[in-house]
This record gives structure tokens, sequence and C-alpha cells, in this order.
């Protein structure tokens, strides 16, 4: 039986990642979008984009910690934490505290890690409007080893920068981006230590095909 290639798209929104991370060479996409709406539109480009080698499973859960959370879902985006939308542009929205919100279910990732034995991924994407300093968190203390990774921060620079070291101390390079007029959030390449500049995940990318997804 052929060993599957793992892609996680951790933070689906309307699934620009999925063709990408095929393209990359990933049998298997796990796609994380706690959002109704957007979990709709990864599950029709999952269905799409699926065939006899490749299978994209659409998790209609919130990446972060077990239990029931709230979604606060603006027009094109959504977090479990409506403090960073002070950099956006719903700021009269917040101050108001006219956001809407949407009753979400969480899953750890140790606990997804476990349930589907995972040892090592091919390729992550993340971007999950502040969710990623757990998710790092739990990716480095499972021991589950990646070829590429593309986060994009939320501020935070005190946890960002310990998560930094941790994974400098692991034989992974790190590095950021320049930020784009898209998004007042930077993007970080994080990679093992042979790896010069990422293959797959590059900035231009992000910033031109993704936009804020």
């Amino acid at each position: 039986m052929k060993k599957e290639t793992i892609g996680l798209d951790i933070g689906g929104h309307r699934g620009k990642s999925i063709p990408k991370l095929i393209d990359a060479g990933c049998t298997q996409i796990y796609c994380f979008e706690p959002s109704k709406e957007f979990y709709n539109i990864c599950e029709s480009v999952a269905k799409q984009h699926s065939s006899d080698t490749v299978s994209v499973e659409v998790i209609n859960k919130a990446l972060y910690d077990d239990g029931d959370y709230e979604l606060t879902v603006l027009d094109d985006e959504s977090t479990l934490f409506p403090e960073i939308l002070k950099y956006s542009s719903q700021v009269p929205l917040l101050i108001n505290g006219d956001l809407p919100n949407e009753k979400v279910k969480g899953i750890s990732l140790k606990k997804f890690i476990e349930e589907k034995k995972l040892t090592h991924i091919h390729i992550i994407k993340m971007n999950c409007e502040g969710s990623e300093f757990k998710i790092l968190e739990d990716l480095i203390d499972s021991g589950v080893s990646f070829d590429e990774m593309a986060v994009q921060f939320h501020h935070e620079e005190e946890k960002r920068n310990s998560l930094i070291e941790r994974f400098i101390e692991l034989d992974y390079n790190v590095w950021g981006h320049k930020k784009n007029s898209v998004s007042p959030f930077q993007w970080w390449s994080i990679l093992p230590k042979e790896k010069e500049e990422p293959l797959w995940l590059n900035v231009d990318w992000i910033h031109t095909q993704m936009g804020k997804s």
C-alpha cells in the first residue's frame, strides 16, 4: 500500500490552497474550516479536485483545542479571537459589539494527530486568525516532522519569537516575508535546515493567489 503524502490546510477559507497542495504532491489533504459558509465553499473545491489518487477531507471544526467555541464571522474572514480585528476595517463593529458569532466545535492538533496516526506532514499552510500559537506549540510537542510550512502570525510578538526559537532549536530555518498591502499580518516560512527556500508555498504565490486566505 502506497504511503500517503499529507497536506494540512489550517484555515481553509475559500479553498484556494487545496489545488496548490495537490500540485505539491499531497495525496491526502486535511482542510480545517470552522465557518459553515467557508466550509461549504471548501467542500465544493474538494469535490472538484478529489480523485482516485487524491483524497481531500474538509473538517468543519476549529483546529485549536477540544470543546465548544464562538467564532466571530466577518464578510471574508472568521476568528476565535475577535481582539485581532482592531487591525481590520471592522473596528466600528468590534467597538459596538455588533460582530456576528457562530457556535463551532474545536479539536486539538494533538487529538487529530492521534486519530490519524500522523508521524510526518509534507506541507502545512496555516492562516487561522490567532489560533496558530496553540497549534504550533502542539505541533512541536507532538514530535511530528514536516517538509514545509507557511504560517501567518497575528501579532503577539513575544509568543511568536518564542516559537521561532523552538523551531530553530529543532533544526528548522525560519524567516519572515515582507508584508504586502492585502493584510497587516506577516507570513513566515518554516523549513528543515537542508532546504534553502520554500518550494511550493512561496510568498509570491501567497500574496498574488491567496490574498487574505
